[in-house]
């Protein structure tokens, strides 16, 4: 539907190489917003990287630690090789 907006998360670890990360979707402005103030981003950044988003189509958060509680929440743990086959054959 038009105007409305889905919104794909991804988290990138400042501790370890890097590996296929899958993305935390969103379905709305409400469910994005309510996501930041969740994981601690302050209302100021979270309507910040909002409009960002509606502007560009893009924004990123720097300095955003997640607990492992909240990558196996929400889902954003890094995928091991197999994994990453599997979701990207999916796709």
């Amino acid at each position: 539907m038009r105007g409305e907006y889905r919104y794909s998360v991804t988290y990138a670890r400042y501790d370890r190489r890097g590996g296929a990360l899958p993305p935390y979707v969103l379905q709305s402005d409400s469910e994005l917003l309510g996501f930041m103030r969740e994981i601690g981003v302050e209302i100021s950044d979270a309507a910040s990287t909002l409009g960002d988003l509606k502007l560009t189509g893009h924004a990123s958060l720097h300095n955003v630690g997640l607990t492992n509680e909240q990558l196996r929440k929400y889902g954003l743990e890094e995928m091991g090789v197999l994994e990453s086959v599997i979701s990207y054959l999916s796709t």
